[in-house]
């Protein structure tokens, strides 16, 4: 369900009232001079549809202090067992890369627990990027979504932009590095309510690096449609220029607390401030009066 029009404004939201004018501005006059025509849309989560301090500061440390009992408690679960083994076959592929690491055993003994906890404990040091990982975290946070421990944030926006895209006919997919498990659960126990039935698909690293081409042409595939007809949306320009290169349509997101954006790499690509901005990026031909009314 989608939150009620009277709720407290989101915190991670807020903006000076000059930033979001200048802000508001700006992406008036880009939807001015750009049309973006997508019949599927493809999101990043962090930084785009969710804020990068809930990544940072509650699932990160979530993860990190419930690691040791998630695995006294689970460690003979078929769960965990897969999960050992992927981290186990990242650690040897470390190893063979020259990359520091913690050999993991194969025997089920404490001592190979306490291998896994240290090679974990130094990936996510390292916010590395890969799919054992984010397994693992992905198992951890389940209980928390289910208890009601944490809820996943969405920015205000988001709710009503998926359904707006949804009513138009478009097909809405999300791409992170997060595990495919790990994306259902956020927005299946969002705090604007339950997303689910918003989204087509979802894609991991499984389907390749966010900042590798070949990762978005295998998006499109799987989706069965050409690259263009694809908008990404994120908020790390690298991973825009990949999915550029593979042939989508591209918007930059920018958030507060994301990563600051350079003068050149913004007259590189067009962004919005939120997905209010998408909306007036989405009209056709607008005029410059028009298009700002969209945004006040």
């Amino acid at each position: 369900s989608l939150p009620p029009s009277t709720h407290t404004p989101d915190p991670f939201l807020a903006l000076s009232n000059s930033q979001s004018m200048a802000e508001s501005e700006r992406t008036a006059e880009m939807a001015s001079t750009t049309t973006l025509k997508a019949s599927h849309f493809l999101f990043d989560i962090e930084g785009t549809t969710t804020s990068i301090s809930f990544v940072h500061q509650t699932l990160f440390p979530y993860a990190k202090n419930n690691l040791i009992s998630y695995l006294a408690t689970n460690w003979d679960t078929a769960s965990v067992t897969s999960d050992v083994a992927a981290l186990r076959a990242q650690a040897l592929a470390d190893k063979d890369n020259d990359i520091e690491t913690t050999i993991i055993g194969d025997q089920h003994t404490e001592e190979t627990r306490q291998q896994v906890i240290d090679y974990v404990k130094q990936q996510m040091a390292k916010d590395r990027k890969m799919t054992a990982l984010k397994q693992l975290q992905g198992h951890i946070w389940e209980n928390a979504y289910q208890s009601g421990q944490v809820k996943g944030h969405v920015y205000e926006d988001v709710p009503v932009a998926f359904k707006r895209l949804v009513d138009q006919g478009a097909k809405l997919y999300i791409y992170s590095s997060g595990s495919i498990h790990a994306q259902k659960l956020l927005f299946k126990y969002s705090k604007a309510g339950d997303l689910t039935s918003f989204l087509s698909g979802h894609y991991d690293t499984t389907s390749g690096g966010k900042q590798e081409d070949s990762s978005y042409k295998c998006i499109a595939q799987d989706i069965g449609v050409a690259p263009g007809a694809i908008l990404f949306l994120s908020d790390r320009i690298e991973e825009c220029r990949a999915a550029k290169m593979a042939g989508m349509q591209t918007v930059l997101t920018i958030r507060p607390g994301n990563a600051a954006i350079s003068e050149a790499d913004k007259a590189e690509i067009t962004e919005i401030t939120d997905f209010a901005g998408l909306a007036a990026l989405q009209e056709a031909e607008l005029p410059k009066a028009k298009s700002a009314k969209l945004l006040e």
